[in-house]
């Protein structure tokens, strides 16, 4: 018979349930766990239905990420704990497809739109001078509360989402990284600075030679930019000459650069709350 019971999941019942995980339990990501963490610790992890599940042996089948981050951050969340599993229905546990946040935005170019805002809460939180590359790892703590909860306070993301849609048809620029600069800077510098920033990308006419809105335009459509941290630093070098109306015949971008100050946004960076887990996380 399996019971159910809601509890509070406390940093001591956590260590106490991980002591009988089967030896056939995946592997612990770090990862995943510094994510859940720091949502418990923000106060982005919301209570729902699904389960930890203890089998008829006593073993933890399902919940270790959620225990192991109930310990890194030192936190109680309550949880459903249900008793009494077969241990032979192991194998049909989590064998779905992880969701994402652009199945929960309605828009047509929702994927776009969960994109850029990762690159804006990402570039908020760490501002310049961060390497790029570091981008990899706050995806991974990012939950979906932080950009669906994003999304939702700031309506310019599906306001531009046609036009940056129009533009990644017409010159293959990468549309997410694109719409984050919009987001983050395009409404508090110059307008028509901006919109002619836009509709040069879109339509490539009258472009002269040293445009960065043409040298942005070519690196993308002569060869596919691979890697989130060089579509970004490209995007962000080009939108930075544009404003300071400096010439740039060809956008390259070295993996040892740092993410500059992006004009237009410098005001809305924040602290650095996290830079201390993603260090953790580098080092274990």
């Amino acid at each position: 018979m399996i019971t159910h019971e809601q509890v509070d999941l406390t940093p001591e019942l956590a260590e106490e349930l991980l002591k009988a995980v089967p030896p056939h339990q995946r592997k612990v990501t770090r990862n995943h766990v510094l994510r859940l963490a720091e949502a418990m610790t923000k106060g982005g992890f919301l209570f729902t239905p699904q389960p930890l599940i203890i089998d008829t042996n006593g073993a933890l089948q399902d919940g270790q990420h959620r225990c192991h981050a109930v310990i890194e951050s030192g936190m109680t969340i309550p949880v459903v704990l249900s008793r009494g599993a077969d241990p032979d229905a192991f194998a049909l546990i989590d064998t779905g497809k992880s969701r994402t946040p652009q199945q929960f935005i309605t828009d047509k170019n929702a994927s776009t739109i969960a994109a850029a805002a990762r690159y804006v809460l990402f570039y908020r939180e760490f501002g310049p001078g961060t390497r790029p590359s570091m981008f990899g790892k706050s995806y991974l703590l990012l939950t979906n509360k932080q950009v669906l909860d994003e999304v939702e306070q700031d309506h310019e993301y599906a306001a531009a989402a046609p036009q940056i849609a129009a533009i990644r048809r017409s010159a293959r620029i990468t549309p997410g990284p694109l719409l984050a600069i919009q987001v983050l800077a395009g409404r508090t510098v110059d307008q028509d600075k901006t919109s002619l920033w836009l509709s040069g990308l879109e339509t490539g006419e009258e472009l002269l030679r040293g445009d960065p809105r043409l040298a942005l335009r070519n690196r993308f459509i002569q060869a596919p930019v691979h890697g989130q941290p060089q579509q970004f630093m490209l995007i962000v070098k080009a939108w930075n000459a544009w404003l300071s109306d400096s010439p740039v015949k060809v956008l390259r971008y070295r993996g040892n650069e740092s993410l500059p100050v992006i004009i237009g946004a410098s005001e809305h960076v924040l602290t650095q709350p996290s830079e201390q887990a993603l260090t953790q996380d580098s080092a274990a």
